[in-house]
């Protein structure tokens, strides 16, 4: 399950939680915990569906293994694109304009974690959630 088109959503950012059934919970769900966010060059709903599909399985692999075990997900999966909610989260967390670009921002930590690489591959995208589920990861301030 994907989020709903951009245009479905408020002032149609191209922020799209992966499985999200309700539109109005988008904004209010970075807020309230862990969120993977890639950051991709992309203006138009079609041009997110690339690293959405490089998410999905993780993100579901994820789910099902704590659903296994009768808990809650420790992170949610977005794909932020070139738009003015995007732009906004950029700015708030002081994150730079690389696209792509590879986060988790937990913003009730008031904290985030930037993977800097050149490539993001499904390996890549693993091992950094692996590595935060780890608590590996040094958190930067917001």
């Amino acid at each position: 399950m994907v989020g709903p088109p951009c245009a479905a959503l408020p002032e149609g950012p191209c922020l799209a939680r992966l499985w999200v059934s309700s539109v109005e919970s988008n904004a209010v769900q970075l807020h309230e915990g862990p969120c993977l966010v890639l950051f991709v060059d992309a203006e138009e709903e079609g041009e997110l569906e690339p690293a959405k599909e490089l998410i999905q399985p993780i993100a579901e692999k994820i789910m099902a293994k704590y659903k296994a075990k009768d808990e809650e997900t420790p992170l949610l999966f977005f794909v932020a694109g070139e738009d003015d909610m995007s732009d906004s989260l950029r700015d708030y967390t002081n994150l730079p304009e690389a696209a792509p670009l590879l986060t988790i921002l937990d913003m009730s930590a008031r904290a985030k974690y930037v993977k800097d690489v050149e490539e993001i591959t499904p390996a890549v995208v693993e091992a950094f959630v692996q590595d935060f589920l780890a608590e590996t990861l040094k958190p930067e301030p917001i």
